[in-house]
């Protein structure tokens, strides 16, 4: 049958693969491409969209709702679908490259993934756009673990020479100490004791501190509705917590915080980054003549990231050896390479001149065209 290429500067190496979109390669067999300024790497790829790189055997563009898509563009990003958390909700604005997709990097399809190996750190950064790796994930996951651990610590109450009681949270449920007196209960603290001492009075009043001032100090505030309901209790002027089990105050919570964001941050642009690198590396061309050399170089950008890559590569006379071998690099002076060599013989030999026959048959008719 052949290879049918009715696309504008298109072409295909394989057999047989139809390419009807413009600027679009395909290099693989059973390959059919409908769309514009995509590259196929593989074979029995069908399902492609604008403006992308497919990957290894069966590849596919997934839409958004999880199904394989059309061939048209790559989905834009879905404003109406929120990321919700237990404890925060990351609007739209929150991510950078949302309005910006232009086309997909695929290494599989619905039925059939792919792990990509070796990818550098991606950077992190409010503006990142890099993909991230395991270890920056289980980085993160540490770090999640230890502000939960401090958050759970709990309460060490005591009464009097009694030994004091943990108090910790519940699953979700957040801890609670109660005093009950109702008469209406004014509770405060004595630091003038070894230890300091929560003191229990009754007359009723709002907030008790070592003066009677509310600088400075110490308080726990005990209100009653006018139905003499206890209400929430705010405790005011705690001092940062240095032990395992000291409670953090409102300013660790917030510093601790930050500190997770921006590394998330990082974490985002070194991902980015070697996403890019990883790209220029799949863009270099290679020798595919007996007897020639190539030095190639190629550069990419992701999500605001650059890569680039050098590569060397070169069949000997006869054919039977190719050696291949390139260099890439990021912006955030990540480097990293690789180096093969193929060796073939026999009918292999024929078989490749044969390839690049056909591979030249093409490229002269699509140039005439």
């Amino acid at each position: 049958m052949g290879n049918q290429v009715t696309g504008k500067r298109s072409g295909a190496i394989g057999d047989p693969s139809v390419v009807s979109g413009d600027g679009s390669y395909t290099i693989g067999n059973d390959n059919k491409v409908a769309t514009n300024s995509t590259f196929v790497l593989g074979s029995n790829v069908e399902t492609t969209a604008d403006n992308s790189v497919f990957l290894g055997d069966k590849s596919a563009y997934v839409a958004a709702s999880d199904t394989q898509g059309s061939t048209g563009g790559a989905d834009k990003h879905d404003s109406s679908k929120a990321l919700n958390q237990d404890a925060a909700n990351v609007a739209d604005n929150a991510y950078a490259g949302r309005d910006k997709v232009v086309g997909v990097v695929s290494v599989g399809n619905a039925g059939e993934t792919r792990r990509i190996q070796n990818v550098a750190p991606g950077m992190i950064g409010e503006n990142s756009t890099d993909a991230v790796n395991g270890s920056q994930l289980y980085a993160l996951q540490s770090t999640v673990n230890n502000v939960n651990a401090v958050a759970g610590a709990g309460w060490n109450l005591g009464v009097n020479d009694e030994a004091p009681v943990t108090v910790k949270p519940t699953g979700n449920a957040p801890a609670t100490v109660k005093f009950v007196d109702g008469q209406g209960t004014t509770v405060s603290l004595d630091k003038t004791a070894p230890q300091p001492t929560v003191k229990i009075d009754t007359p009723l009043a709002h907030v008790y501190n070592e003066d009677g001032s509310k600088a400075d100090a110490v308080s726990l505030v005990v209100n009653k509705d006018d139905k003499g309901n206890l209400q929430p209790v705010t405790i005011h002027n705690v001092a940062p917590g240095k032990r395992g089990t000291d409670a953090v105050n409102v300013d660790q919570l917030k510093a601790g915080l930050t500190q997770i964001h921006n590394r998330l941050g990082d974490i985002a642009d070194e991902a980015d980054a070697g996403t890019a690198a990883a790209m220029a590396t799949a863009g270099l061309p290679q020798a595919y003549l007996p007897g020639k050399s190539m030095v190639s170089v190629a550069g990419s950008t992701y999500r605001g990231k650059q890569g680039y890559a050098v590569g060397f590569s070169a069949i000997s006379d006869g054919g039977n050896w190719v050696i291949k071998g390139s260099v890439n690099g990021t912006i955030r002076a990540d480097t990293s390479a690789r180096l093969s060599v193929r060796v073939t013989s026999g009918n292999a030999q024929t078989v490749m001149r044969a390839v690049c026959a056909k591979a030249q048959t093409a490229c002269k008719t699509n140039k005439e065209s």
